[in-house]
């Protein structure tokens, strides 16, 4: 939900690990709460769920399926969707596309999540579909409620947010239904990158040059030198005898804010080339999501390589690196 959420519209969780009731369906609430927290508020549209009549086979196969198989099943289907419109209701996500449309037998999953019958007409869970939607439809208030805020940390879990959801899931759900509106929060939440942690990935001691900085990340949208232009390494081609001048925006991708001001913390774009590094700060506080540019670097020389990265001073290097290697014609 966070790798390339800031390219997208919506984040897009799906559900086929909640139900059963109430507080079954609650669970998948974290989904919503960790969608809006690492997309900086961007709407949740859930994009697959259901219930199979019949799944990987099941007894059914392509040679004796026949129409109404898994019938006895329609009555949980229908509840499932029944289920997970209340729960996009009652906890005002942004919408939700079930899975599937069509009844009948799905030759490479061996399944039926359809709800629709052989010739068109709604079956419960169809049914069941016209008559919440409407709800879901017309949008919803903001409802205040008392704040109660979870710190997490996915490096706590081999698995990830699968690890994380599983802990925190029954929680999320629980503080819901007391009438609580979950928040989320890491150790970096808040912070500058005067103040991040100084924390590696994998929650081991962050040690300049040697491991990856948890907290802080950016990704380059363009480099250009000259006419030419690239979104990550690439070889390029310039024109011979001539100062090349390289451009570029890059974007802050995690929480802490980037500072422009000199001193601890501080933000600059690296540019190695010809083996001298030189520093270009940002020129305004860039926070989440947002990007700084960079213009007139002039490379002198004809380097033959252009390392690009960014850099904060007191910690290092930190997220995307561009290797650019160049020819001259």
């Amino acid at each position: 939900l966070k790798a390339g959420v800031r390219h997208l519209d919506y984040t897009a969780p799906e559900a086929y690990n909640i139900g059963a009731d109430r507080a079954g369906f609650l669970r998948g609430h974290l989904n919503n709460v960790y969608g809006r927290f690492v997309s900086g508020g961007k709407p949740v549209m859930w994009p697959e769920y259901g219930s199979p009549l019949f799944y990987y086979g099941g007894g059914v196969n392509r040679d004796n399926y026949r129409p109404g198989a898994g019938y006895s099943r329609l009555a949980n289907e229908a509840a499932y969707y029944a289920g997970m419109a209340d729960f996009i209701i009652e906890t005002k996500a942004n919408g939700a596309l079930g899975w599937w449309f069509p009844g009948g037998y799905r030759v490479d999953e061996m399944s039926d999540f359809g709800i629709t019958n052989h010739d068109g007409t709604l079956r419960p869970a169809g049914a069941m579909i016209m008559e919440k939607s409407p709800l879901i439809v017309k949008g919803f208030e903001k409802e205040e409620r008392e704040k109660e805020i979870f710190e997490i940390d996915r490096d706590l879990y081999a698995s990830g947010y699968a690890g994380l959801f599983t802990e925190f899931s029954p929680r999320i759900a629980d503080s819901f239904m007391r009438g609580k509106e979950p928040v989320l929060k890491t150790a970096a939440t808040g912070t500058t990158t005067a103040t991040v942690p100084r924390v590696a990935v994998g929650n081991t001691p962050y040690r300049e040059g040697k491991n990856p900085i948890k907290y802080l990340s950016s990704e380059f949208d363009f480099v250009r030198l000259g006419k030419a232009e690239v979104i990550e390494s690439a070889e390029m081609t310039l024109p011979k005898g001539k100062d090349a001048v390289l451009e570029c925006r890059v974007a802050n991708t995690d929480e802490p804010l980037w500072l422009a001001a000199p001193g601890p913390g501080r933000v600059s774009l690296s540019v190695t080339a010809g083996g001298r590094t030189e520093y270009y700060p940002v020129k305004r506080d860039t926070a989440a999501f947002e990007a700084a540019d960079f213009k007139g670097i002039k490379l002198a020389g004809e380097p033959e390589e252009v390392t690009l990265r960014m850099w904060c001073e007191g910690i290092g290097g930190f997220g995307e690196t561009v290797r650019l290697r160049l020819t001259y014609k």
